[in-house]
């Protein structure tokens, strides 16, 4: 098609050359390394979905194999990760978990010390206790399950072990990436509790340079946090129409940065996160992330657009 506005081509000249005049606050636009740095941190964001699909799909085979495993709680619990390589062992290599629990302590115990190569546990011997309890308060199940429910389980440990693999990959590269692209940003982000170098890429990756947005309202509606009215005559539903053209992945991205902040006693989220939580009897969960998100995400905007480090009120007294 041909082009014969003589102003367009004055513009595009303009823009790639960066020059004073009508667009003097034009910067490069980094459109190829930001496009790669999106198809690695959305691979890992599905890789990470994925991981998360496989475990739980092993939990069934897991409870199906060790009942009393599956459901231990709290003291009962033989070790906090089901997948670690304690755990791991002990579903692979004993088709008949009863064959573990009729071992003697100390045969138990030495098993355990190999499996685990003498790291991460403190007392081996309350752990074979627990892991006997375990066993003991499953369901019974005959050879051909157990046979078939090992080689499942097996199967799918050998996925997960992939797909963290590749997960560890892909971090090292989305690192290096970021280091060219947007090194002062992702430290900037990095400075809020809640918000780690996996997180801070993500975000990035999608907002790109924040002075595409003219205030934190439109990177709200970008993200999807913002709310359709859903009122007729006196009557204003809290049950608002969620957006549906908006970014998934930078939505997905803020709110698990609020629920790591919130978690981890981020005073700035968690103490507005709780009061609205209490505010309401129905969605409470949901409508306290998705507002809490809101207001880190007005943060989040500020501190990109001065280009500044968080400081928490504490110290910014002293």
């Amino acid at each position: 098609v041909e082009k014969t506005d003589p102003n367009d081509a004055f513009i595009c000249a303009d823009f790639a050359r960066v020059r004073t005049g009508k667009n003097s606050k034009l910067v490069p636009f980094k459109a190829n390394q930001n496009i790669a740095l999106q198809r690695l941190t959305r691979e890992r964001m599905h890789l990470s979905q994925q991981l998360t699909r496989e475990k739980n799909y092993t939990l069934n085979n897991v409870y199906l194999k060790i009942s009393g495993l599956a459901i231990a709680t709290g003291k009962d619990k033989p070790f906090s990760d089901n997948f670690s390589a304690i755990a791991e062992a002990i579903l692979t290599e004993f088709n008949d978990p009863f064959d573990l629990a009729d071992l003697s302590l100390n045969d138990l115990v030495g098993y355990l010390k190999a499996a685990s190569k003498n790291k991460g546990v403190e007392d081996y011997e309350k752990m074979a206790d627990l892991i006997k309890k375990a066993i003991n308060n499953s369901y019974k199940m005959d050879k051909i399950s157990y046979d078939c429910l090992t080689s499942a389980i097996t199967a799918s440990i050998n996925v997960i072990e992939c797909l963290e693999k590749q997960i560890k990959y892909l971090d090292k590269a989305i690192e290096k990436e970021m280091k060219g692209l947007y090194s002062t940003e992702y430290t900037i982000l990095q400075s809020l509790t809640g918000i780690g170098p996996v997180t801070a890429a993500g975000m990035l990756a999608e907002i790109g340079d924040i002075s595409y947005f003219d205030d934190d309202g439109a990177l709200a509606k970008y993200a999807g946090l913002y709310w359709k009215r859903n009122d007729s005559g006196d009557f204003n539903s809290e049950d608002k129409l969620k957006p549906k053209s908006c970014n998934t992945y930078l939505k997905y991205y803020i709110n698990l940065a609020t629920q790591n902040s919130v978690h981890f006693g981020f005073s700035f989220t968690s103490e507005f996160y709780w009061r609205k939580y209490r505010e309401t009897k129905t969605h409470k969960q949901r409508r306290a992330l998705v507002l809490t998100s809101r207001k880190l995400l007005r943060l989040i905007f500020v501190l990109l657009r001065d280009k500044k480090m968080y400081v928490p009120v504490s110290v910014q007294e002293t």
